[in-house]
């Protein structure tokens, strides 16, 4: 699959140096370390999940830090390593994991019975993505680990990018870095 990661530099030097990138919650915000956990736990990873667009669907990397010390990252990663998630589900997940009660006064309760619950029916859509309304659901994939063999290019004047797919609402379908070069 291939897929569009925005990281610090820092994270591209250690997986040309190692070979492989595994993230730790040492960057995580501390309200993102509940809902990080809650899919590491989920996936049985080891590391701290790691976030990408999905190449070919509409993405918003509105959670991605946009500055100099910035590096996009395009990989081919094989299916069997990625996880999909619709990327409003997994923010109104993050959202009502701090506040669960906005959960029981928005949703269907009975269905869901809790947020993890709920959860657990948004982690994975992978079998849904071919089905995936692309101009409706922008996409996000979540990995464990970054391995250097799958990096296909890069990208370090994230300008543009930056315009087309940071906070942009989900409206523009994502494009190889190539684009922008």
């Amino acid at each position: 699959m291939r897929v569009i990661t925005v990281q610090h530099k820092d994270v591209y030097k250690r997986l040309r140096k190692d070979g492989i990138y595994r993230a730790t919650e040492e960057y995580v915000s501390e309200n993102l370390v509940k809902p990080y956990r809650f899919m590491q736990t989920y996936f049985r990873w080891e590391s701290t999940p790691i976030f990408l667009g999905v190449v070919g669907h509409n993405v918003n990397y509105g959670g991605a830090k946009f500055d100099e010390n910035s590096i996009a990252m395009e990989f081919e990663i094989p299916d069997e390593y990625v996880k999909i998630q619709r990327y409003y589900d997994w923010s109104d997940f993050i959202y009502f994991t701090e506040l669960p009660w906005e959960f029981n006064d928005t949703c269907n309760v009975e269905k869901f019975g809790s947020v993890n619950e709920w959860a657990l029916t948004i982690m994975n859509i992978k079998h849904d993505i071919a089905r995936a309304d692309r101009f409706r659901d922008p996409l996000q994939a979540s990995v464990e680990m970054l391995n250097i063999d799958w990096l296909v290019d890069t990208l370090e004047n994230l300008d543009k990018f930056q315009q087309d797919y940071n906070d942009n609402g989900g409206v523009n379908v994502l494009e190889s870095l190539s684009k922008y070069k």
